[in-house]
């Protein structure tokens, strides 16, 4: 795996202050077997004095950046529930995709501050819950897959479907059906383990999730974040609460042999693996090399496979 990127999604594990978060990257950034990071947005990316904050604490040497919408995504779902690329609704639909026109405009900026295109992913979403539509989700994709992303490209990330009896944490599309939109427009998907691990409320539905895109060929991106059937410190049970390795988080369901079998899946199938990554949260105290050990701890697992 040592020609394949490894991001972490730093965000998650990232110390509340400023001054804390410059250090966390440039302790990120020392570390050989880091190739970037996801980015939430909006984030630091929501506005330009952000914006010029993070593109100079990024590391320099890192070119594989990815971002994921699914915060920004969440933050109007909960507001308006038929927001979204895959609402049924051309209302709901029409303001997701303005609104990730705001997406669009923040990478170009970054990559101006920077002057280099060091975001190489964008990782969109197949909301709103419970109502996603695949052929609209597939008109949508079609539609903001036509602009220019200065570099980047746009890869599905699977959240939870909508499963009726099982209340959701996203209750998007079912992984089948995003893998139909990806064959059809030519672009990949990201799994997550811990988000399969909420879906299938188990350790084995992010094996299937990875198998079944690897085998679809659209397989671009696999990161590893817990998840658990427990209440903990980082909230209730089966939250996407991007819970760490069970070896810093015991309830945690994500261990090492799943990490392995999931990574092997992904080294032999998918041909278009792009990256892989961790994402996890840490205590709220944690000291910088804690926080960088949690995600070591999976990096580890990763490259035993």
């Amino acid at each position: 795996m040592t020609d394949i990127p490894f991001v972490v999604g730093a965000y998650a594990s990232m110390p509340a202050d400023k001054e804390g978060q410059s250090q966390y990257y440039q302790l990120l950034g020392e570390q050989s077997w880091i190739a970037g990071t996801e980015l939430p947005f909006p984030g630091d990316l929501a506005d330009t004095a952000t914006r010029a904050w993070l593109a100079h604490a990024l590391p320099k040497h890192w070119h594989t950046n990815t971002v994921t919408a699914i915060p920004g995504t969440m933050q109007h779902v909960w507001k308006d529930g038929v927001f979204g690329l895959a609402s049924p609704g051309e209302q709901g639909r029409n303001a997701a995709i303005q609104w990730l026109k705001t997406l669009r405009d923040a990478v170009e900026d970054v990559a101006q501050l920077r002057a280099s295109a060091d975001i190489a992913a964008i990782e969109i979403h197949s909301a709103p819950t419970k109502l996603a539509d695949t052929a609209a989700f597939q008109r949508s994709l079609e539609e903001v897959c036509a602009w220019n992303w200065s570099g980047a490209r746009l890869v599905i990330e699977h959240c939870d479907r909508y499963i009726a009896e099982q209340k959701p944490e996203k209750g998007f599309l079912s992984i089948d059906q995003e893998i139909t939109v990806a064959q059809q427009l030519g672009i990949g998907i990201t799994i997550n383990w811990g988000r399969s691990s909420v879906e299938g409320h188990d350790a084995f539905t992010p094996q299937q999730h990875v198998e079944a895109a690897a085998a679809a060929g659209v397989l671009q991106g696999l990161m590893f974040s817990g998840a658990g059937p427990e209440e903990t410190q980082y909230g209730y049970s089966w939250i996407d609460g991007h819970l760490p390795m069970n070896v810093d988080e015991p309830s945690s369901l994500m261990d090492a042999e799943h990490i392995q079998t999931c990574a092997r899946i992904a080294f032999c199938q998918a041909e278009g693996l792009q990256y892989l990554g961790a994402k996890i949260c840490v205590p709220k105290d944690a000291a910088l090399v804690t926080r960088l050990s949690f995600l070591q701890h999976i990096h580890d697992a990763v490259v035993a496979a």
